[in-house]
């Protein structure tokens, strides 16, 4: 079987939906062919190819990239930590499974994205940035597609903290929805 080329231009999406909806993604890579845990050097964060913008500012504005946002829920911030795109986002992205890189504050993570079972998913690496970024239930993480092709997907990422104002704190659990979050 030949290798199939990619046929997403994320500059000409400008995030609408209608756009990134009727965009094609095609793999690179062969169906079958295995990638494994040994293609990736490791999850550690590090400096390379960090996006001009994040060099001075933590906090960015979002360009006119695709982008999906989720509130974290216990299983992105413990067992089985995974990560599903939105299926509008799912639909730029690989059908096979490659390297993916999320970036955040100059660092950057180095994980998969493949398919689990029936869902395209990031894989449990993800574990690492959560771990390294401290993330919480209730917090909130927007991920901007910066690079997407069948040899790698990156994402550049802000975190929202969901932290309750200590005001609250006492007042809720908020942890099931037997004993919700209740702001009055």
């Amino acid at each position: 079987m030949e290798p199939k080329e990619m046929d997403v231009d994320i500059d000409k999406l400008m995030g609408s939906p209608q756009e990134m909806t009727s965009a094609s993604v095609k793999e690179e890579i062969e169906e079958g062919e295995e990638f494994g845990p040994e293609h990736l050097k490791n999850n550690a964060p590090n400096d390379k190819d960090i996006m001009p913008e994040e060099q001075d500012n933590e906090v960015y504005w979002l360009s006119d990239k695709p982008y999906f946002h989720i509130i974290l829920g216990p299983s992105h911030v413990r067992s089985p930590y995974r990560v599903t795109p939105q299926k509008k986002m799912q639909q730029l992205l690989p059908q096979a499974k490659v390297p993916l890189i999320l970036t955040y504050q100059n660092k950057n993570w180095k994980t998969t994205y493949e398919k689990f079972r029936t869902a395209k998913q990031f894989s449990f690496t993800w574990k690492h940035f959560v771990i390294d970024n401290n993330l919480k239930l209730g917090d909130a993480c927007v991920f901007e597609l910066t690079e997407c092709s069948g040899q790698c997907v990156r994402f550049r990422l802000q975190i929202l903290s969901g932290d309750i104002p200590p005001e609250f704190a006492d007042r809720i659990d908020g942890n099931t929805p037997s004993v919700p979050i209740v702001i009055e």
